[in-house]
């Protein structure tokens, strides 16, 4: 595969994973709250994920200042991330429809809260965490 439809595909691949996400957020914003449990720590972190996930792919792909890190790797490595990513947005999708009501993006205690032993729950212990 190409670099422009690699590069096409992970953006898309992006993009699905924000469709996915926003009916969640949507319906956590009218969850009550007891304990917000957020600190500086995972503030940073997550400005680390920003960067790494989307600044520096729209650099990559739109300016010519991370060429120097450019290499090829073979076809079959192409073919094998885009399955691998396929599948990562499948678990993605799954694990926010087995948790429901459940989500939070952050760690946050709310009333009506329950364990999701479930679905995806059932086989593995974070795979919102596994599909990213």
């Amino acid at each position: 595969m190409g670099s422009g439809i690699l590069e096409n595909v992970y953006f898309a691949g992006l993009i699905l994973a924000v469709a996915i996400r926003t009916p969640h957020e949507r319906r956590r914003g009218r969850n009550r709250i007891t304990d917000h449990l957020v600190n500086r720590l995972e503030v940073a972190l997550m400005s680390f994920v920003v960067l790494g996930m989307f600044l520096l792919p729209v650099v990559y792909t739109l300016t010519p200042w991370l060429e120097f890190a450019d290499y090829r790797l073979p076809s079959w490595a192409d073919l094998s991330g885009v399955a691998v990513f396929t599948g990562a947005l499948w678990l993605f999708w799954r694990s926010h429809a087995d948790l429901g009501r459940n989500f939070s993006p952050s760690l946050q205690i709310r009333e009506e809260r329950t364990l999701v032993v479930s679905g995806v729950y059932r086989r593995v212990r974070h795979p919102m965490y596994a599909a990213q």
